[in-house]
């Protein structure tokens, strides 16, 4: 992996030079320097593309690395932010970014970012090859894109429901107040024994969707309890082959 800490005109250079070149770690920092180019630079074989965000930089440094590159060969896209990160949701960026690209992403992290629940929706929607997902909202102050809202939209029983080749998804909760049936529910009916004890990966939805088996559910909560009756059929889950771990203060 490579780390840099600027993007600049000088970033076409850098791809030519590191022809092989499979994954980026964008790291801003006060004194970085990030500068928007067009027209886009084109990275053809990134497949892994991570960004550590610190709040202290000048510039929206997510924002403008999306408008400025092409990655066609994209797997997996990592976004950590450091010490109270709070910059803007590139929101109309990434959407350029996905729709230049046209990748086909099978891995997002999201942790310690500021986001909506809409606009992580609104992602989601935009991303139907994924495969894992993870979402942290630790450290940040404004409303958690973990909400009822988003249990409901990634619910299988949905005739629009979201990422449906999903396998795994791990979830880290800082709030106090959180739908814990609607979860479970949501878990459950993205889970068909038939297709992991038959050897398939996938089912289909009420609308003849194609929909992957759930394998691996973390739910972790950092300021509130476990009601363990509430979370009681994940257990049972788990006895027959789903990996779930939910974990809160008491345990």
């Amino acid at each position: 992996m490579l780390g840099i800490g600027q993007f600049t005109e000088q970033m076409e250079n850098v791809f030519e030079v590191c022809s092989d070149l499979r994954e980026l770690l964008f790291r801003n920092f006060r004194e970085s320097r990030f500068v928007r180019c067009e027209p886009a630079i084109t990275a053809p074989v990134v497949e892994r593309l991570s960004f550590s965000l610190s709040p202290g930089c000048l510039y929206n440094s997510l924002a403008i690395v999306f408008s400025s590159m092409i990655c066609p060969s994209l797997t997996s896209l990592h976004m950590e932010g450091m010490d109270k990160y709070a910059n803007p949701w590139p929101k109309d960026e990434l959407n350029m970014f996905i729709s230049s690209s046209s990748f086909r992403l099978t891995t997002l992290s999201i942790k310690f970012i500021p986001l909506l629940d809409t606009d992580l929706i609104d992602l989601l929607h935009r991303l139907p090859s994924l495969l894992d997902l993870t979402i942290d909202d630790s450290r940040v102050s404004d409303t958690s894109p973990i909400t009822l809202c988003l249990l409901q939209r990634l619910h299988a029983s949905r005739s629009s429901a979201l990422v449906t080749k999903l396998q795994s998804i791990s979830l880290t909760f800082s709030g106090s107040d959180f739908s814990d049936r609607d979860f479970v529910d949501m878990i459950s009916s993205r889970w068909n024994p038939k297709a992991f004890t038959g050897g398939g990966d996938c089912s289909s939805n009420r609308d003849g969707e194609t929909l992957a088996c759930l394998r691996s559910v973390v739910m972790r909560f950092t300021n509130r309890d476990v009601d363990e009756e509430i979370y009681g059929p994940l257990k049972n889950l788990e006895a027959v082959g789903m990996r779930a771990v939910v974990s809160g203060q008491n345990s």
